[in-house]
């Protein structure tokens, strides 16, 4: 994620590769999810947020001010309207556009600098991942070659890491997953346990790591969602094979 003339690129994945890095866990990653948080990779921030009006592109504010100014410099990376603060401290910012979307938002973030704004990173699709203690949220699928019924309590899914792991499987690190049980879906998430120390990892796509799905209770005629991702992307029966659904 680099900023090249005023706007931040976080798009230019080939040259983050060159330079990301796994970090090490903040802390136990056995404590589950944090309820109702989501991150795009920065702060946390409740999804309650965009009960909030849209429009901070308007407001009389230096932040607002220094987003205006990214919006002219650069007409057509950044949506022009719908942009609303998630998190903002007395020296950092975030601000998301739009309502949670299938396709992704586009995300910014900022810092003060000798007391002014200046943009730090800009993501074009953000998916406003769960929160968790020391890992980070996966993305599965059902493997190939299954029959799902109603009285299905296990399934064979195929779970990849989303973080940068040279192209290889999270063997080992892929965690018990969280399942929440409605009367019409079932939300599973599953995350995978950060690396600890600092390793240099290349960004290509990581294969699955193979795992069973145990159901406390048979399906019955519910969806089965990736809580991975918001809004949930279907999981079972079979959607379209990518993370929006």
């Amino acid at each position: 994620m680099i900023r090249l003339k005023g706007i931040r690129w976080a798009s230019i994945v080939a040259v983050a590769a060159l330079w990301l890095a796994v970090g090490t866990a903040s802390g136990r990653a056995d404590e589950g999810a944090t309820p109702n948080l989501r991150t795009c990779g920065g702060k946390a921030f409740p999804l309650s947020v965009f009960n909030q009006s849209a429009g901070y592109q308007k407001e009389k504010t230096a932040l607002a001010a220094t987003l205006r100014r990214e919006l002219k410099e650069d007409p057509f990376l950044m949506p022009k309207r719908g942009w609303r603060v998630v998190f903002k401290d007395a020296k950092y910012a975030e601000l998301v556009a739009g309502k949670p979307t299938r396709g992704g938002n586009a995300w910014s973030s900022y810092r003060k600098v000798k007391g002014r704004w200046v943009g730090e990173y800009y993501w074009s699709n953000c998916w406003f991942s769960p929160v968790r203690d020391g890992a980070s949220s996966g993305e599965w699928y059902l493997s190939k070659g299954q029959k799902v019924t109603p009285k299905t309590t296990s399934l064979k899914v195929d779970v990849y890491e989303m973080e940068c792991n040279s192209g290889r499987p999270a063997t080992g690190r892929v965690l018990v997953p969280e399942i929440k049980y409605r009367p019409k879906w079932v939300i599973v998430t599953y995350f995978i346990k950060w690396k600890t120390g600092s390793t240099f990892e290349t960004c290509p796509s990581n294969p699955p790591v193979k795992k069973t799905l145990r159901l406390a209770e048979p399906l019955g005629n519910r969806t089965i969602l990736d809580g991975g991702f918001y809004p949930y992307p279907r999981r079972v029966p079979v959607g379209k094979p990518n993370p929006w659904g």
